[in-house]
C-alpha cells in the first residue's frame, strides 16, 4: 500500500509534457509499476485468505454459541419443572428470565455476526475484483514492455495515467475495506468477550446444577419425610375434617332450629307490636277523648263553679232578705196581735181606723209568702245542681282511675317490648356468631375440598400417565373368568365327587401356582394385567353398598382418603359380622356335632358294620382337621382354628389399610406378605369349605348346611374384595413417579450438557490454533 502512494503520488506529480520529456526514464518507472502492482496482487490474495479465515471463525463462534445457548436454554426449562415439581420454582424463575435476557443479547449479536459475515463477502467481491483488475493491468504492462518499441512510449503514458486513475479507486477500495476489516476485529473480539462471558455463564450454571443436585437430594429426603408427615397430617386433617363436619352438621340443625324459634319470636314480637300499636291508638284516641271532655267538663265546672258562686250571693242576699221577712213578719204578728186586742176592746172604731194598714199588711205578707216559695224553688235547684256537681266529680275520678290503668297497662307493655327486643338482639347475635362459625367452617372446608380436588387432579394426571398400562390386562381377566367359570360350574354340580374335588384342589394349587410365581421384579406384569381393575372396584362398592343397605352404587371409582377410611368402616364392620357369623356357625357345629354324637349309638344299634366304617372315616378326616380329637376337647379347637382364621383375615384387612394410608414409599416385599397371607387364608378356607362339604354328607340326616355355605360365599367374597383393594393399592403405587428415573433422566442431561460444553471448547481452541497459524505463517511472509 505504501508503495502503491508512491507511485499514485509520483504520477499526480509528473504531467503529460513532463512525461514526453522523460521518455528515456519510462522504462524504469514501467519496472517499478510492475513491482508495485504484482506487490499489491499479493497483498490482495493474502488480504482475501484473511477475510475467508475471519467468516470461518464468525460462522464458528456463531454456530457455537447458539448450540451453547440452546442447550443451555433446555437445562434452564427442565430445570425449572424439576424445580415446579420439587416446590421450588421461585428461584428458578429469576435465572429463566436472566437467560431469556440473554437470548435476547445473543440474538442481537448473532445479527451484527451475520452483517459482518455480510460486509466480508463484500469485501472479498471487491477484492477479488481489484485482484483480478490488477492482474489484467500487470499483463498489459508486461506486455507493453516485451512487445512495444521505445517510438510508442506516449501510447504507454496514456495507458498509464488511466492505470493511476485505477490505482487511486482502488486505494480508495482498499481503505474502504480497511475500515470494514477493523471493525469486523471489534465485532470479533466482543463476540469474543461474549463468549467468554457465556462460558462463564455456563461454569455458574454448572455450579448451581451441582447445588441442585444436593439439593434434591436434601429436597427427596425432605419429601421422604415430608410425605410421611403428610400422611399423618391428611390423617388428623380427616379425624378433624370428619368431627368439623358433625359439628357443621350439628351447628347447621341448631342454627335451624334457632331460626325456627327466632322466626316463630319476631312473629310474637310482630304479632305483639300490632296489638301494641293498636292498643296505643285506641288508648291515644280515648286518652284524646277523655281529655278533650276534661277539658269541656272543667270549663263547665268552672261556669258551674261561677254559677254556684253566684247562687250562694243570691242564697245569701235571699237569706239576709228571708231573715229581714221573718223580722217583719214577727214585727207584723205582734202587731196583728195588737191590733186584734185593740179590736176586741173597740171593736167599731178600730176596725175603721184599722182597716187600711191591715190590707197593706196582708199584701206584705203575701209577698213575703211568694218570695218563700221563690227561695224553695231556688233551694231546690241548688241542690240539684250540687248532685249534679258530685256526679261529675265522681266520674272525673272515675275517668282519673281508667287513665292510670291505661298508663300502668302501656309502662307494662314497653317493659314486655323491652324485654322481647332484648331477647331478639341476643338472638340476632347468637345467630350472627353461629353464622360466623358456620362461614369459618365453610371455609375450612372449602379449602379442604380444594385441597381434595388438587389431590384428586394430581391422580387424574397419573391415571393418564398410566392409562396404557391397562391395555394389556385382558389375558388375566380371561384367565380368571375362565377359572371362575369352571369353579361355578364345579360348585353348581349337585353330586360333588372325588374327582370334583381333585380337580377343584387342582384348581387351587394351579392359582396359587400362578401368584406363587410373582415376586419383586414381576410386578410390572402385574400392573400390565390390571386390567379388572374397574369390574373388581365396582364389585367391592357392590359389597359395600350390600352390606350398608344401600340402593345406588356409583359407577365412578373413587380414590380419595376419605373414601378410603369408610371402604375400611364398611370392612370392619364386615370381618365384625363375619366374627359373629362364624361364632354362630361354630355354635351350630358343636350343637349339630353334639347332635351327630346322640345319633351315633343309635346307628351302632342299626348297623354295626356302617358304624364301623363312619366311625373311621370320620375319625381319619376329623383327626387331620383338627376339628374333633379323642381327649373330649373339641370346642376348645374349633375356637382356636376360627379365631386364628379371623385373626389372619383381620391382620390381611390392616395391612391393606396400611397400604391404603401409605401409596407412595411401599416395599415389594409387604406386598409380597399380604399376598402370602391371602393365599394361606385361602387355603385355609378352601380346606374349611371342604371340611364343612364332607360334614354336611356325613350329617346329612341332622341338619342342613345351607347357612355353611352362605358364611362360606361371604368369606370368599371378602376374601376377593381385599384382594382387589390390594391391587388398588398396587396400581396406586406404580402410577407414582419414581425417583431413581427422575435422578437418572437429571445425569443423562447433565452428561449432553457435559458434551455441549467439550464440544463448543474443542471448536473454539481448533479455531484459535487455526487463527494463531494463520497470524504465524503472515508474520513469516
Amino acid at each position: 500500500l505504501a508503495l502503491f502512494d508512491a507511485v499514485n503520488g509520483s504520477g499526480e506529480r509528473y504531467s503529460k509534457e513532463e512525461l514526453n520529456d522523460t521518455a528515456r526514464s519510462m522504462g524504469a518507472s514501467e519496472m517499478l509499476n510492475i513491482t508495485s502492482t504484482a506487490d499489491l496482487l499479493s497483498k490482495s490474495l493474502v488480504l482475501t485468505e484473511d477475510l475467508g479465515e475471519v467468516k470461518k471463525k464468525l460462522s464458528v463462534l456463531q454456530s457455537a454459541c447458539a448450540r451453547l445457548f440452546e442447550k443451555l436454554r433446555g437445562t434452564a426449562n427442565f430445570l425449572q419443572t424439576l424445580l415446579e415439581e420439587l416446590g421450588a420454582g421461585d428461584r428458578g424463575r429469576e435465572l429463566l428470565a436472566e437467560i431469556e435476557a440473554l437470548r435476547i443479547d445473543l440474538d442481537h449479536s448473532l445479527a451484527t455476526a451475520v452483517d459482518i459475515s455480510r460486509d466480508i463477502e463484500a469485501a472479498e467481491e471487491s477484492i477479488g475484483n481489484l485482484s483480478a483488475h490488477l492482474q489484467r493491468s500487470l499483463l498489459n504492462c508486461s506486455f507493453g514492455i516485451s512487445s512495444v518499441p521505445s517510438s510508442e512510449n506516449q501510447q504507454n503514458a496514456s495507458a498509464l495515467s488511466r492505470a493511476h486513475r485505477a490505482y487511486r479507486r482502488l486505494n480508495a477500495d482498499l481503505a474502504n475495506e480497511k475500515m470494514k476489516t477493523n471493525e469486523a476485529m471489534e465485532l470479533n473480539e466482543k463476540l469474543q468477550a461474549h463468549v467468554t462471558d457465556l462460558e462463564e455463564s455456563k461454569q455458574k450454571l454448572i455450579d448451581e446444577l451441582d447445588e441442585l443436585k444436593k439439593n434434591m437430594v436434601e429436597k427427596e429426603n425432605e419429601m421422604i419425610s415430608s410425605v410421611k408427615d403428610m400422611e399423618i397430617q391428611l390423617q388428623y386433617k380427616n379425624q378433624q375434617y370428619d368431627e368439623q363436619y358433625e359439628k357443621v352438621h350439628e351447628l347447621q340443625h341448631e342454627i335451624k332450629t334457632k331460626e325456627s324459634i327466632a322466626a316463630a319470636r319476631e312473629a310474637e314480637v310482630k304479632q305483639l307490636r300490632d296489638q301494641m300499636t293498636v292498643k296505643c291508638r285506641e288508648l291515644e284516641t280515648q286518652v284524646a277523648g277523655l281529655t278533650h271532655t276534661l277539658k269541656t267538663k272543667d270549663e263547665s265546672i268552672k261556669k258551674l263553679n261561677i254559677d254556684i258562686e253566684d247562687y250562694k250571693d243570691q242564697l245569701l242576699s235571699r237569706n239576709n232578705e228571708l231573715a229581714h221577712y221573718r223580722n217583719e213578719i214577727i214585727e207584723l204578728d205582734n202587731k196583728m196581735c195588737q191590733l186584734i186586742s185593740a179590736m176586741k176592746e173597740n171593736l167599731g172604731i178600730v176596725v175603721e181606723q184599722v182597716d187600711k194598714p191591715i190590707i197593706e199588711e196582708a199584701n206584705a205578707e203575701i209577698r213575703a209568702l211568694a218570695q218563700l216559695s221563690q227561695i224553695g224553688t231556688d233551694l231546690e235547684e241548688f241542690t240539684k245542681i250540687s248532685q249534679y256537681i258530685a256526679d261529675l266529680r265522681n266520674r272525673m275520678i272515675k275517668l282519673q282511675q281508667d287513665l292510670d290503668l291505661c298508663e300502668r297497662s302501656r309502662d307494662a307493655i314497653n317493659t314486655k317490648c323491652r324485654g322481647l327486643s332484648d331477647q331478639n338482639t341476643y338472638l340476632e347475635t347468637e345467630y350472627d356468631e353461629a353464622k360466623q362459625k358456620l362461614l369459618t367452617l365453610q371455609q375450612q372446608i372449602q379449602s379442604e375440598r380444594e385441597s381434595a380436588k388438587m389431590m384428586e387432579r394430581d391422580l387424574q394426571r397419573l391415571k393418564s400417565e398410566n392409562s396404557y398400562v391397562k391395555e394389556n390386562n385382558e389375558r388375566l381377566t380371561n384367565m380368571l373368568m375362565n377359572v371362575e367359570a369352571k369353579h361355578e360350574e364345579l360348585t353348581s354340580k349337585p353330586n360333588c365327587s372325588s374327582i370334583s374335588e381333585r380337580q377343584h384342589s387342582e384348581r387351587y394349587t394351579l392359582t396359587t401356582g400362578t401368584m406363587t410365581l410373582l415376586s419383586s421384579h414381576d410386578f410390572v406384569e402385574l400392573t400390565n394385567k390390571a386390567k379388572t381393575l374397574s369390574s373388581f372396584t365396582k364389585r367391592m362398592y357392590a359389597l359395600a353398598a350390600q352390606w350398608s343397605d344401600e340402593d345406588v352404587i356409583d359407577s365412578e371409582i373413587s380414590y380419595k382418603s376419605i373414601d378410603l377410611n369408610h371402604l375400611y368402616h364398611t370392612y370392619a364392620r364386615i370381618l365384625k359380622s363375619l366374627s359373629d357369623g362364624l361364632n354362630e356357625l361354630r355354635d351350630k357345629i358343636t350343637s349339630d356335632r353334639a347332635k351327630l354324637q346322640s345319633i351315633i349309638p343309635e346307628e351302632q344299634q342299626n348297623s354295626q358294620q356302617t358304624r364301623t366304617e363312619s366311625s373311621r372315616s370320620n375319625n381319619d378326616e376329623l383327626g387331620t382337621s383338627s376339628f374333633i380329637t379323642a381327649n373330649g376337647s373339641q370346642n376348645e379347637l374349633v375356637s382356636v382354628d376360627m379365631r386364628a382364621l379371623f385373626n389372619e383375615a383381620d391382620q390381611v384387612v390392616q395391612k391393606l389399610k396400611v397400604i391404603s394410608n401409605r401409596p407412595k414409599f411401599l416395599h415389594n416385599a409387604e406386598v409380597l406378605e399380604v399376598l402370602s397371607n391371602m393365599r394361606s387364608l385361602r387355603l385355609q378356607i378352601d380346606w374349611l369349605r371342604k371340611r364343612s362339604q364332607h360334614y354336611e354328607k356325613t350329617k346329612e340326616n341332622v341338619a342342613p348346611m345351607e347357612a355353611l355355605q352362605l358364611e362360606n360365599e361371604r368369606l370368599q367374597a371378602v376374601l376377593a374384595d381385599a384382594k382387589i383393594l390390594l391391587q388398588r393399592a398396587h396400581e396406586r403405587l406404580s402410577k407414582l413417579p419414581n425417583s431413581r428415573e427422575m435422578c437418572e433422566q437429571i445425569l443423562r442431561e447433565m452428561n449432553e450438557i457435559g458434551k455441549a460444553m467439550k464440544a463448543t471448547t474443542r471448536e473454539v481452541r481448533r479455531a484459535g490454533s487455526r487463527s494463531r497459524n494463520t497470524i504465524s505463517a503472515k508474520n513469516y511472509k
